[in-house]
């Protein structure tokens, strides 16, 4: 029969009953607690257990095991039965489980073999004797024999001790996981809701119109100063997009289609051009395709041979007077935009920042200024504008369309213009003054009005939003050393 701690346990408690003095836990107290009782008698009160005596040269627990027990895995009953209890010669079984010659091993009852011998507890034999010897009492065995051999009841007290007091799973570790367990099982099964409910108030903040820091005017003038005259550079490295610009415009007007486009402005990009034209006219046949219904892209011609002759006739007859009435005013998304003024069927009216507006126009005039044979006259301060413009008839066929349709200009270019800047606002009487222009007079003024056939606006960083042409042009710089009396050619 096997010695367990519960059948200890047992034993220890008859030994109370019967009134036989007790040894503690830990060790044989000093000191007897009734009767002061002989070495020999204290002897006699330990248990009987099967014993085995450590032979020189013994290989450990395994064999010990495998050879009395009959299965080496039980090993682990014979440390449990000796561990930590102190030797005659004072050492002890420790963790690395090192026997030595000569050392006393407590065995399971169901222990047999040769070595093999039941005797009195070995360990309960020396704490009896060290008591003797420290104190003079004899000290008594913490368990009585019983009729079927036990173990050693300090063993048995110190190993169930140790396992009542040390559990192997510490209760909080138990319970966090518990509770990772749960959290995990609403996570899973309520995520959505879960995080909907925890998104809900960053929302409501990212809702909320924070004012946004504010550059200080000094920066935000250099920074858009900077993108200007990048936008300047563009335009400068490629002369001659404004001619093929002219080239596109001539071929798409001539190319027949049910309704002839009139290109209001070009957008070059190296060999890529596109055109804005009306809403109602239709595409040509080829050549020609459509992005957006007022947007149209240039097709590259198949083979530069087919277009050498159409391209020579062009260039000597037509491509001057395309190029007339077109502005460079900058860059839409790295592409040149040239706006053509002879469809322009009133005023040209900049609003927005009143600094850039102003230079808007001093670079609309530059522009026209660059072209030969082009009058171009830039108000001075002080100076009005009535006695600039001329007389213009009462009634002019085509002139109620300008309200109508902002897209809408002349059928064919005018070319002879007169060109006037006005880079200020206008007074009463000059706006009225604008009711009656003319055609063949290009008037462009700072500010609003509500004559004006194309109303444009421009921001502080410099873009120039075109109004019914829908573009939004990175406006390019005016020529510095041009002082409204003449100044440097437009880039062709």
């Amino acid at each position: 029969m096997r010695v367990g701690t519960r059948h200890l346990a047992m034993v220890g408690a008859v030994l109370a009953v019967s009134g036989a003095p007790m040894l503690a836990v830990a060790g044989i107290t000093s000191a007897a607690q009734a009767e002061s009782l002989s070495l020999e008698d204290a002897i006699a009160l330990c248990p009987t257990v099967k014993v085995y005596t450590v032979e020189e040269g013994s290989s450990g627990l395994f064999e010990i095991s495998a050879r009395y027990l009959g299965d080496s895995l039980r090993a682990q009953e014979i440390y449990q039965l000796n561990q930590g209890k102190e030797q005659a010669d004072g050492a002890s079984l420790g963790t690395d489980r090192q026997l030595r010659a000569g050392w006393k091993l407590i065995l399971p009852d169901d222990a047999n073999g040769a070595g093999v011998t039941e005797a009195k507890d070995p360990y309960c034999v020396v704490r009896a004797r060290n008591a003797a010897a420290e104190s003079g009492p004899s000290p008594s065995s913490s368990v009585s024999p019983s009729s079927s051999p036990s173990p050693s009841a300090s063993a048995s007290a110190a190993a169930g001790t140790d396992h009542g007091e040390e559990s192997p799973l510490d209760p909080r570790l138990l319970g966090a996981g518990a509770g990772a367990l749960v959290v995990l099982t609403i996570l899973a099964l309520w995520w959505r809701p879960i995080f909907k409910a925890l998104w809900w108030p960053f929302k409501r903040l990212a809702a909320v119109n924070w004012p946004r820091p504010r550059l200080p005017d000094v920066a935000r003038a250099w920074l858009a100063r900077r993108s200007r005259r990048e936008a300047t550079e563009v335009m400068r490295a490629d002369k001659g997009a404004r001619t093929r610009a002219g080239v596109a415009i001539i071929e798409l007007t001539s190319a027949p289609a049910a309704v002839p486009a009139r290109p209001m402005a070009a957008l070059v990009d190296g060999e890529d051009i596109r055109v804005i034209v009306p809403g109602d006219a239709t595409l040509p046949v080829a050549s020609w395709r459509a992005e957006e219904d007022t947007v149209w892209r240039r097709v590259p011609q198949r083979s530069a041979t087919t277009s050498a002759a159409p391209f020579a006739t062009m260039s000597q007859v037509l491509i001057r007077p395309a190029q007339a009435m077109l502005v460079g005013l900058g860059t839409a998304d790295g592409a040149q935009v040239f706006v053509d003024f002879s469809r322009l069927a009133g005023p040209l009216a900049i609003g927005g920042y009143r600094p850039i507006a102003r230079e808007a126009v001093r670079v609309i005039a530059q522009a026209f200024r660059a072209q030969h044979g082009r009058e171009v006259t830039v108000l001075e301060q002080g100076q009005s504008l009535e006695p600039l413009l001329p007389e213009r008839a009462e009634t002019e066929a085509g002139w109620g369309h300008v309200a109508t349709d902002a897209l809408w200009g002349p059928a064919e270019p005018t070319e002879g213009r007169r060109v006037i800047a006005v880079p200020r606002p206008l007074t009463v009487h000059e706006e009225d003054a604008l009711a009656d222009t003319p055609p063949g007079v290009v008037v462009v003024v700072v500010g609003e009005s509500s004559y004006a056939h194309w109303q444009w606006r421009v921001t502080e960083r410099g873009v120039l939003d075109t109004g019914p042409l829908g573009l939004s042009v990175l406006l390019r710089l005016p020529e510095e050393d041009d002082q409204d009396q003449g100044g440097p050619r437009e880039p062709r």
